[in-house]
């Protein structure tokens, strides 16, 4: 939840301090109006369905557009009714306008690898670990089987972009172009922000969760 509330957040303050939002003590109200308009587009008959999972609807026809991660594009396209060809992928605006935040995962050497022959063997995998063709391999399921549909997961690099199959895919190119303007997540405050529950409970109140 406070992932969401900050990327609601940039949207909607494409200047503002990301650090600031994360630690200030409740919600921004021009953001949670957002948020609150984001509920009604998603609401039916006075039922808010923001937090519910609508591959299976968007899927068959009976919903409009998705909002989600990236990686459900893999469910969505694993239906017959969907291809490639019919799906656009764009940058859900949760404010005012369209300045996307993002996070990644990070790969963390352990305080116990201290020799340099365990560094040097850390060094390496995170090099092969990042590569892009390990990163055609994961994004593209080239090791799930033939017909495989991708995963679409968005790369750490944006060299993996260009590269191979993923560099020739569709729908890749457009995620491509829709972070390209993004900022990352703070680095501080998040974690507590978590334990905290102030904004995920005001964000679950603002979407009618």
């Amino acid at each position: 939840m406070p992932s969401g509330y900050l990327d609601a957040f940039r949207d909607t303050y494409p200047r503002g301090d990301l650090q600031q939002a994360v630690t200030q003590p409740g919600m921004d109200p021009v953001v949670k109006d957002y948020l609150r308009t984001l509920r009604s587009d998603c609401s039916k008959d006075g039922v808010s369905y923001c937090g519910a999972d609508a591959v299976d609807l968007f899927a068959t026809g009976n919903a409009d557009a998705l909002i989600g991660y990236s990686e459900r594009l893999n469910p969505i396209l694993s239906h017959a009714k969907k291809t490639v060809g019919t799906l656009h992928v764009a940058s859900a605006t949760l404010g005012d306008g369209d300045a996307p935040a993002l996070f990644t995962d990070a790969l963390v050497l352990s305080p116990r690898c201290s020799s340099l022959q365990c560094q040097s063997a850390a060094q390496r995998f995170a090099t092969y670990y990042v590569s892009d063709a390990v990163f055609e391999v994961a994004l593209m399921a080239l090791d799930a089987g033939i017909g495989s549909v991708p995963r679409y997961l968005l790369p750490s690099t944006t060299s993996a972009f260009e590269y191979g199959l993923v560099g020739g895919d569709r729908l890749h190119g457009q995620l491509r172009e829709e972070i390209k303007k993004s900022r990352p997540f703070p680095t501080n405050g998040v974690l507590k922000a978590q334990e905290s529950g102030i904004l995920q409970q005001e964000m679950k109140e603002a979407l009618g969760l």
